[in-house]
């Protein structure tokens, strides 16, 4: 019986998590202030600051490609990083056959204001991560490829650690040059 109870009580929320879901319901509600790069690659892509008052909470990064995407979001407090959510969404298209049905599927798929639901195109990368910070360093990682999840070496993290730190120095400076 006490297994049971146990088992029916909540998983405490992370608290990374808390102060994203507040970030993320404050820029739903435009309540955050935004600064936008916009055509940070060939097929598509944009930069975007959130600001709540002068301080940055919020970067989100979105790069297209012909046949996916990959996003971040870097959420901030107190000028450090907590944690950053990164999605990579790549479809399936690998000849010249899959291109022709996919430009028929988005066709029938595609709704009058140009939103193409995708859900039922096969996929060949959907991964989903999480990495929480303190300082500078990952200290923890949750990962999925196609909702299940994932691990990864020691060595994957402190690399994944160190690139996602770059990016975010290259962007933060970017905000800072479109803020000026």
């Amino acid at each position: 019986m006490a297994c049971l109870a146990h088992s029916q009580k909540k998983a405490k929320q992370n608290p990374a998590d808390g102060y994203a879901q507040q970030i993320d319901e404050q820029r739903q509600n435009k309540t955050l202030s935004a600064k936008s790069l916009d055509h940070m690659s060939a097929t598509g892509g944009s930069v975007t600051g959130y600001y709540l008052g002068s301080k940055l909470v919020l970067i989100y990064t979105v790069y297209s490609g012909e046949n996916g995407y990959l996003s971040y979001s870097y959420y901030l407090r107190h000028d450090s990083l907590l944690l950053v959510q990164e999605a990579q969404v790549y479809w399936k298209l690998s000849t010249e056959e899959d291109y022709e049905r996919f430009d028929a599927y988005r066709l029938k798929h595609t709704d009058k204001d140009g939103v193409t639901d995708l859900s039922e195109w096969p996929m060949e990368t959907d991964d989903n991560n999480r990495y929480y910070f303190r300082d500078t360093a990952i200290v923890k990682a949750e990962l999925k490829s196609f909702k299940k999840p994932k691990t990864a070496t020691k060595e994957e993290i402190a690399e994944k650690n160190k690139e996602l730190l770059r990016r975010m120095r290259i962007h933060c400076g970017e905000l800072e040059y479109v803020r000026e």
